[in-house]
């Protein structure tokens, strides 16, 4: 994945082709916290899938952070695309599955 993080060029415009929303998986017990900030877009889709799975599973739009999935479960990883104009804009930000581990209560 490209690690550009320049969302605004020298002549102010924006450059929705290098764009990423910042964006950290935190997990609770029972649930999948998405914290984001989704800069100058307007908001961002959530995706996410099983570690083993290969497609992503379109979960929601949201416009303000934070994100809870209830529906979360410890294999699950996500990933968040910002939305301009109605449509998916730059480079997807991708949050790994959290281990047993590090879960926070």
């Amino acid at each position: 994945m490209q690690e550009k993080s320049i969302i605004i060029e020298d002549n102010n415009n924006e450059n929705w082709d290098t764009y990423q929303p910042n964006a950290v998986l935190v997990q609770f017990t029972g649930y999948a916290q998405i914290r984001f900030t989704k800069k100058t877009a307007d908001a961002v889709n959530i995706y996410k899938r099983n570690t083993n799975d290969q497609s992503w599973e379109f979960i929601a739009t949201a416009v303000n952070s934070p994100y809870d999935d209830h529906d979360a479960e410890d294999d699950w990883e996500y990933c968040v695309r910002g939305i301009k104009d109605n449509k998916e804009i730059g480079i997807p930000i991708l949050l790994p599955a959290i281990s047993k581990n590090n879960i926070s209560q």
